[in-house]
C-alpha cells in the first residue's frame, strides 16, 4: 500500500494519474497546506522540505517503507515498481527520460511564470516580461508539437513523460491557445485525457 499525500496541484495530479492508470494500490491522504499541515512533524519526516507529493510506499517487501517526494521522481519510482509506462533500456528509454526532464525543468517552469505573471505575481512585471515569458512557454509547446507528428505520444508508447506534460498543458490550456494554436498537442491530450481514471483526476477544460 502506497500513502500518496496530494493536494489540487499539477504536481500532485500527475502522480495521481500515474497511480490511477498503473492500478497500484494506495491512499489518498489531503494535505491542507493553507492550514500548514505540510510543516506538521508527521509530514516532515516523510518530506522535510515540507512539499507536495509526496509518497509513502508500505510495501512489506521492502526493508522498510519507502518515502519519496518530488513528482518526477514518484512517477519513475512508480513506472518502475509496475514494469509500465517507461522502456527498459537504451534509446527509448533515453528518450522518454529527456523528456520527463524537459516537462519538468522547462515547460513546467515556464508556464509556471506565465500563469504568475498574468495574475501579478510577479512585482514589477512589464508587458516585454510577460512577453518573453509567453514565448518561452510558446517554445517549449511547440516543441512537443513537432515530437507528436506521426505518432500519439511523446516517444511513441504512452510513458511517465507524457502523465508529466499532461497538467502542465491542462493548466495553460486556454492563455496558450493550445487547440488553436498546437493541433497535435490538443490530439495528444484528448487521447491522455480519454485513459482509464484520467479525465476523473483532471479533465480538459
Amino acid at each position: 500500500m502506497i500513502d500518496f499525500y496530494t493536494a489540487p496541484t499539477a504536481n500532485c495530479q500527475r502522480v495521481a494519474i500515474t497511480l490511477a492508470l498503473l492500478g497500484l494500490p494506495h491512499r489518498v491522504i489531503p494535505v491542507d497546506r493553507a492550514a500548514g499541515e505540510q510543516r506538521r512533524p508527521h509530514f516532515l519526516a516523510i518530506n522535510p522540505a515540507a512539499a507536495v507529493p509526496a509518497i509513502l510506499d508500505r510495501d512489506p517487501g521492502l526493508p522498510q517503507p519507502l518515502a519519496l517526494a518530488q513528482s518526477g521522481a514518484i512517477l519513475l519510482y512508480l513506472a518502475e515498481k509496475a514494469g509500465r509506462l517507461l522502456p527498459s533500456s537504451g534509446a527509448p528509454r533515453a528518450r522518454a527520460l529527456q523528456w520527463l526532464m524537459q516537462a519538468l525543468t522547462d515547460v513546467n517552469p515556464a508556464a509556471s511564470l506565465v500563469f504568475m505573471g498574468r495574475h501579478g505575481l510577479i512585482p514589477g512585471m512589464t508587458a516585454e516580461t510577460q512577453g518573453f515569458l509567453d514565448a518561452r512557454l510558446a517554445r517549449f509547446l511547440r516543441d512537443a508539437e513537432a515530437a507528436l507528428d506521426g505518432q500519439d505520444f511523446l516517444v511513441g508508447d504512452l510513458s511517465v513523460a507524457d502523465l508529466a506534460l499532461y497538467p502542465i498543458v491542462v493548466h495553460r490550456w486556454k492563455d496558450a491557445d493550445i487547440a488553436a494554436r498546437y493541433p497535435r498537442l490538443a490530439d495528444w491530450a484528448a487521447r491522455v485525457a480519454a485513459l482509464p481514471g484520467v479525465a476523473a483526476i483532471l479533465p480538459l477544460p
